[in-house]
């Protein structure tokens, strides 16, 4: 009885063990980050030349951020500021989308490999 409580209790302490450590782990990363954060340095806001058609560095045209400011003014009834934009690198090739579609299908174990074999004739 004593030997088999004694490997409930080791099984019970590595668990709580490497829970311990994972929580540790966790704790320590969201201190980095909240240190970088403290120390991060505001982005100095880009000259404007007044000039139409005229690009912010996200590449977007004005009458974008224009559009994306109207949007937001008539969702939130509060006072706001938009602080960053973000345009998407790129959409999905379609080759691509493709690949990502066949490759597992192509991982399955083929069941029917002699499915398609001719038939020895029986004597």
């Amino acid at each position: 009885m004593w030997v088999q409580l004694e490997i409930l209790l080791t099984g019970v302490a590595i668990v709580l063990g490497v829970l311990t450590l994972l929580w540790v782990t966790s704790a320590l990363v969201s201190l980095g980050f909240r240190l970088a954060k403290r120390f991060e340095k505001p982005a100095a806001a880009p000259a404007d030349s007044g000039q139409p058609g005229q690009t912010d560095q996200a590449g977007l045209p004005e009458h974008h951020l224009a559009l994306i400011a109207a949007a937001v003014a008539s969702v939130l009834d509060t006072h706001h500021r938009i602080t960053a934009i973000r345009v998407p690198g790129h959409t999905m090739l379609s080759w691509s989308r493709d690949s990502r579609f066949r490759h597992p299908s192509s991982q399955r174990v083929r069941w029917d490999i002699y499915a398609n074999r001719p038939q020895q004739a029986k004597p």
